[in-house]
C-alpha cells in the first residue's frame, strides 16, 4: 500500500503525463491540418486551435492544464466557474 505522500506524487505525475498528451495531440492535430467541418464556411477547412476546447472536471486542476498548453504554445483562454455547463 502507499502511503499519502505517495499517492499524491503519483497522481502528479499521472497528470502531467496526460496534460502532455493533451498538448502533443492538439498540436499534432493543428500542424498536420485535420480537416473540421466549418459551418459558417459550409466546407472543410484545416483545424485551429480555436477548435479545441479542454473541460476539466475540478478547478484544482486549472493551473497545470493552463501551464503545460503555454509551454507547448498552445494559445488559449480560460474561464472558470462553477456551474460553466449548467
Amino acid at each position: 500500500l502507499l502511503d499519502k505522500e505517495e499517492t499524491e506524487d503519483l497522481r502528479l505525475e499521472y497528470q502531467k503525463l496526460e496534460t502532455d498528451n493533451l498538448c502533443r495531440w492538439i498540436n499534432s492535430k493543428v500542424e498536420s491540418g485535420t480537416p473540421v467541418f466549418d459551418k459558417e464556411l459550409d466546407r472543410q477547412r484545416p483545424i485551429r486551435y480555436s477548435d479545441s476546447a479542454v473541460l476539466l472536471q475540478a478547478n484544482s486542476d486549472f493551473a497545470d492544464v493552463e501551464s503545460a498548453l503555454s509551454k507547448a504554445d498552445i494559445p488559449s483562454v480560460s474561464i472558470a466557474g462553477s456551474g460553466f455547463l449548467d
